[in-house]
């Protein structure tokens, strides 16, 4: 493309769009993000993520799982203690049914104003890219 004006038989510079970001379910600042691996016992836990929340051993979280990605939520009437480390334990039966073995990788995500955590399995976060990316090039 040539442009008028760009000196010396130059064309003038073309100035290209800036990309824009999609839009984002929240703003960046409400979520903390981590990443941790599931151990033998079922603790998973990075130390950032569980500092924002804020919780303390006394503290009782309940504990939920579905389509790979469980949540833990601050619930006076909740089953599960925090403890005093900076991990979540999740259950056997939960792991099970997110398919999380020892060693398996999570996105751990924090919400501090919402008192939630989730796990997220590798697993449900590449098939959330794999739809965004596939929505971008289908002209979606």
């Amino acid at each position: 493309m040539t442009g008028q004006g760009g000196g010396r038989g130059r064309p003038a510079p073309v100035q290209l769009p800036l990309a824009v970001p999609p839009d984002s379910p929240a703003p960046p600042s409400e979520l903390v993000y981590g990443m941790g691996r599931v151990d033998a016992s079922g603790r998973v836990g990075d130390r950032d993520v569980m500092r924002a929340l804020g919780r303390r051993p006394a503290d009782m979280l309940t504990v939920t799982a579905a389509r790979g990605v469980v949540l833990a939520r601050l619930d006076p009437a909740g089953l599960v203690p925090v403890g005093g480390s900076p991990h979540l334990t999740i259950a056997i039966a939960l792991r099970r049914r997110c398919g999380l073995e020892p060693g398996s990788q999570v996105l751990l995500v924090g919400h501090p104003d919402a008192q939630m955590l989730a796990a997220c399995s590798l697993a449900v976060v590449d098939r959330l890219v794999i739809c965004q990316m596939a929505a971008r090039t289908s002209g979606a």
